[in-house]
């Protein structure tokens, strides 16, 4: 086993870790990590954002390491939830969230049908992680079959008390906490920006009455920390290019699509530049909506819960701030990428306003069924 070590980060400072933690970061799969861009190509805009899922993950570690003092957790407990923090996106594949729907798309549903039944709503890169926990030697060898059992159990419904996955998995988890931070620093805007120190003051464990297992609150002073985390995490995503693409199961409706706009594209005097003879297979359409941000608040893995003396309520209903927002509102975007050439942005803006009426009516006569 290795000595125990120390990792320099521009977000956290000194990152430490114990020698078994040392030798997993070693492993060729983790090492993996350090060719996935954290936000893919959003470097083409901000040009800083060259970070990756291995220093992103070394990050969600360190912070893991910081709630596992806050909650005062066991030995047992922490090694396990420290684990699971630097594991947990083992099976991102290229470019990061943008590749999962190409994974949504090809991957197998027949083979994994057993594995998404019910309520079970895990990713294929989630499922990824789990198949590598089990067949990758170096990672049975540094960490244990038992302990990679406890691991996938944590990772996806849950092990032990619910607080555990909560700190890797959850509404405010270090994950979160971590890529606001590091996608603010990375790109150079400020949208991201909260008081890490400040939300973990304010974090609490409480026992919930109903089966006596603890859950991650937050207290009542906390809440404008909270406010703040929650609204750097709306003002970074609504400033994100790259989000998930067309949901797969539109596939073939999206693909006749981009033909229809390449063939209006070329029509209206621009030729698509590409070597291949159909090109519009480069032409792509990408559309998503901005929810507002108090609709945001409510996340995927349930409510941020707040301790008001001796009761827990939402967040929701914490937060004056966030009761005045119309949650109703919601933003629609679309885009549209060709490969097609402009000589200087005056070109480019004669480009788009020719383009752009025709492009309006075959969205239009597409929605209508023509």
């Amino acid at each position: 086993m290795s000595e125990e070590r120390r990792v320099r980060d521009p977000i956290h400072g000194f990152i430490r870790l114990s020698g078994d933690e040392a030798d997993l970061i070693e492993t060729p799969v983790f090492q993996r990590l350090r060719g996935i861009r954290q936000l893919a190509m959003a470097n083409m805009v901000y040009p800083g954002a060259l970070h990756t899922r291995f220093d992103h993950t070394l990050g969600v570690f360190h912070v893991t390491s910081l709630l596992c003092d806050v909650f005062k957790f066991s030995d047992e407990d922490k090694r396990l939830v420290r684990l699971s923090a630097l594991v947990h996106d083992l099976g991102h594949g290229p470019f990061s969230h943008v590749s999962e729907g190409a994974l949504e798309i090809f991957a197998d549903r027949e083979k994994l049908k057993d594995r998404l039944k019910g309520d079970n709503a895990a990713k294929i890169h989630e499922l990824l992680t789990q198949d590598l926990l089990n067949s990758d030697e170096d990672l049975k060898h540094l960490i244990g079959g038992s302990t990679i059992s406890k691991i996938i159990s944590l990772l996806s419904h849950g092990y032990g008390e619910p607080i555990l996955r909560s700190v890797v998995s959850g509404p405010l988890d270090a994950d979160k906490q971590d890529y606001l931070l590091r996608d603010s620093y990375f790109c150079g805007v400020k949208y991201g920006i909260f008081d890490l120190q400040q939300l973990h003051r304010e974090l609490q464990s409480q026992e919930d009455p109903t089966d006596g297992k603890h859950q991650l609150v937050i207290s009542e002073d906390g809440v404008h920390a909270l406010e703040q985390f929650v609204l750097a995490k709306y003002y970074l995503t609504a400033q994100e290019t790259v989000r998930d693409i067309t949901k797969p199961k539109n596939w073939g409706i999206r693909r006749k699509l981009e033909q229809e706009l390449a063939e209006v594209i070329q029509k209206a005097g621009f030729p698509l530049k590409c070597c291949c003879k159909d090109a519009s297979n480069f032409v792509i359409v990408y559309s998503y909506t901005q929810k507002s941000v108090r609709a945001q608040s409510r996340n995927d893995e349930g409510p941020i819960l707040v301790r008001k003396g001796s009761k827990v309520t939402t967040f929701e209903e914490a937060s004056t701030l966030f009761q005045s927002i119309d949650e109703k509102m919601v933003r629609p975007d679309f885009a549209l990428y060709a490969p097609v050439e402009h000589g200087n942005p005056s070109e480019r803006r004669i480009m788009e306003n020719k383009l752009i009426e025709p492009i309006l009516k075959c969205l239009e006569g597409f929605g209508n069924g023509k």
